[in-house]
């Protein structure tokens, strides 16, 4: 039996690789994408990203087989919950920016407030878990990417007289479906068809593609939505109702980035992946977790 070891070279190249990406996209929102500083952090993170992917092309053992993103349907579910992902913490921080700042709840009343998108994505899911049997992974996971899609769209809508029930309840809810829609297929295809022993290695690049895409796309959209709001204020007597007005121009705008990025993922879904029925049942989804 063969003994493993670790991968250091790998773990430290991709991790600082991409937390100098993640360093350098957060920087552009308080200083500039032309930064010294903003630059170097992106080309050095760029630079090990290359140095990570050559350690593992030559490396007996590595920490990420390269060979696990050859299958195209599983690459794609990556790619898909890479940008499900995005999408879903830059809502949650957006959004509780708002719900505290601008309506003024407490941290706790704003927790409440985001229970309707957890409970939602949770029922979605097991809904979902049996259609798939169904119809197969890519229907659902196709139509949830679109219903993202609208729930960003409909949070672009939000302005200065902002109100839960209709202008948050409502979007949480069509993204709680969209994401539910969403989790449970990608889970099926990047599992189906791995050998025994790379299920779990399968599942933890899934998980790890969807937190990297969150760190990714707030940091993207939060720099864009700092940059509104800094124009909103730039020359301006800052007020308590300028700087809500500012806040919630910033945030709707990157929503309206965030609808452009969903239909990426539909693309995803409805181009890449090709696989319409899962190659494994949903109890040898639980075996390999």
């Amino acid at each position: 039996m063969a003994v493993g070891h670790l991968d250091l070279p790998g773990a430290i190249s991709v991790t600082g690789a991409m937390t100098l990406l993640v360093y350098g996209l957060s920087r552009a929102a308080t200083h500039s994408w032309t930064d010294n500083g903003t630059v170097a952090a992106l080309g050095l993170g760029a630079a090990l990203l290359v140095l990570f992917l050559l350690i593992e092309l030559r490396s007996r053992q590595p920490l990420i087989p390269l060979r696990i993103f050859a299958n195209r349907n599983r690459t794609g579910a990556f790619a898909l919950r890479m940008v499900a992902g995005s999408t879903t913490l830059a809502v949650l921080f957006f959004l509780g920016q708002i719900v505290q700042n601008v309506l003024g709840y407490s941290p706790l009343r704003t927790g409440f407030a985001f229970l309707p998108l957890g409970l939602g994505v949770v029922i979605t899911a097991q809904v979902t878990s049996r259609l798939v049997g169904r119809v197969g992974p890519k229907l659902p996971m196709t139509v949830g990417a679109l219903v993202v899609a609208g729930g960003m769209l409909w949070l672009s809508r939000i302005g200065d007289q902002v109100s839960y029930v209709p202008d948050i309840l409502g979007p949480l809810a069509l993204l709680s479906v969209g994401l539910g829609l969403i989790f449970f297929p990608t889970t099926v295809v990047a599992i189906s068809g791995a050998a025994r022993h790379e299920s779990g290695l399968a599942s933890a690049v899934l998980n790890v593609s969807q937190q990297l895409g969150g760190s990714i796309g707030l940091a993207v959209l939060g720099t864009v939505a700092a940059n509104v709001t800094r124009d909103h204020v730039a020359g301006a007597r800052p007020t308590h109702a300028l700087i809500n007005s500012a806040l919630t121009a910033g945030f709707t705008t990157a929503f309206e980035l965030g609808v452009p990025i969903a239909l990426a993922g539909f693309l995803l879904a409805l181009l890449v992946i090709r696989v319409r029925r899962p190659a494994r049942t949903p109890a040898a989804l639980a075996e390999a977790a």
